[in-house]
């Protein structure tokens, strides 16, 4: 069933995200469905569905709940209207929490075997630790983590936001004039743009974890991997603990080389593809 799933998420994300945008025919309702793989996106869709349903339904008949787990808050929140929604944001945190995560991880993996005096580094600062709790928040892993998503962020293109009123944006340099951004606008942010902003990153092109030891105010405001307010990532957190988890166990013994670079592509998300590492148990 595990495979299932995974299966049927990858052909929703290849024809609802890659395929669409490859063809803007696809787009209109109208004759979307003349579409071999669109029609195969939708009965991958609905299997989906059918398959988060089930682990609902499994869950309920559960005898020891865990409160702190997804799935039980999902179910214990009375402000959904029917399964079917709760089904639904079932399906947006499996497509957020997966894949983003895994994207993330293998950014970081390919920039540490591209740069092995910070892997080194990073290998022996967890070393030194002496719990994995402390590991998990080792300042190196969390620089780590940090220009990682930087410099990868997987929601590369950002996310669209429309203004209820008129904004005026201020500019840094005191002699241009200031951006009135009018309400109803339809505003694109572009993670991958902001976050290697030369004006703000010195050599944003380069993996350079330790910048993020005294980051500057313009620095963490710019940094939107999650985005940022009170419409920012629900799973942040939860993203950023399995980043310190994963590598802090990967890095802490295994040491990593690269064989094939492959490149980073944006297919619906932005992540590593034809990357081939080598990876060895490090030395003591």
């Amino acid at each position: 069933e595990q495979e299932e799933l995974l299966r049927n998420l990858s052909i929703c994300l290849k024809e609802f995200g890659v395929e669409n945008k490859k063809n803007l025919w696809r787009r209109f309702n109208a004759i979307r469905w003349l579409f071999p793989g669109h029609r195969r996106g939708v009965q991958a869709s609905k299997h989906l569905f059918s398959q988060c349903e089930k682990m609902l339904q499994a869950y309920r008949k559960k005898s020891n709940k865990q409160p702190h787990k997804i799935i039980h808050m999902i179910d214990a929140d009375s402000e959904y209207i029917s399964d079917a929604e709760r089904i639904s944001d079932m399906i947006v945190y499996t497509i957020a929490g997966f894949d983003t995560t895994a994207s993330a991880i293998a950014s970081a993996l390919l920039e540490l075997a591209r740069h092995p005096k910070e892997q080194i580094k990073l290998r022996e600062s967890l070393r030194k630790c002496v719990s994995d709790e402390e590991a998990r928040h080792c300042s190196e892993l969390k620089n780590v983590a940090r220009e990682t998503l930087r410099m990868h962020p997987p929601i590369a293109i950002g996310t669209i936001r429309v203004p209820s009123r008129d904004l005026v944006a201020e500019n840094t340099d005191e002699k241009a004039t200031k951006t009135l951004i009018p309400a109803e606008s339809i505003c694109l942010t572009s993670y991958y743009a902001i976050q290697r902003n030369i004006k703000v990153f010195a050599n944003p092109e380069s993996f350079v974890p330790d910048r993020w030891d005294n980051p500057s105010n313009e620095m963490i405001k710019s940094f939107m991997a999650f985005s940022l307010g009170r419409r920012s990532c629900q799973g942040q957190a939860l993203a950023v603990a399995e980043m310190h988890e994963v590598l802090s166990k990967l890095c802490r013994k295994y040491e990593f080389g690269v064989i094939e670079e492959g490149e980073h592509q944006n297919l619906v998300l932005y992540k590593p593809v034809g990357t081939i590492l080598s990876v060895r148990v490090a030395s003591v």
